[in-house]
């Protein structure tokens, strides 16, 4: 139960540091599926630099998914434009990035 609130906590200030933000940003026409969709070729960049064996970079890569991640969440609930679809497509772009970090890791470490 402390773990929910503690979670429920941080997801509130997030979307209220992010409010003016995503707003003004809605304005022009960013929605929540944009920021899903621009995780892709994070990925996709993650993983050629694991193979690379440059984990560095790809660690870097990795979190600027997760923050991506975070962020299309957010954007979705503060303006009321949760879907379905998005809901979708955030799972995907998850299952995406942990199948491409899983894999370029294991290729990785077989090329030792």
């Amino acid at each position: 139960m402390a773990k929910q609130k503690f979670a429920v906590a941080i997801r509130d200030f997030i979307d209220a540091s992010l409010s003016a933000f995503v707003l003004r940003a809605h304005k022009i026409g960013v929605v929540a599926n944009y920021i899903t969709l621009l995780q892709a070729p994070f990925v996709v960049a993650m993983f050629y630099f694991m193979l690379q064996k440059n984990f560095i970079v790809a660690s870097l890569l990795l979190g600027m998914t997760l923050i991506l991640d975070v962020l299309d969440g957010a954007w979705a609930r503060i303006t009321k434009e949760v879907t379905a679809k998005g809901h979708f497509y955030d799972k995907a772009l998850d299952l995406f990035g942990i199948y491409a970090f899983l894999l370029g890791l294991g290729i990785a470490e077989r090329e030792s």
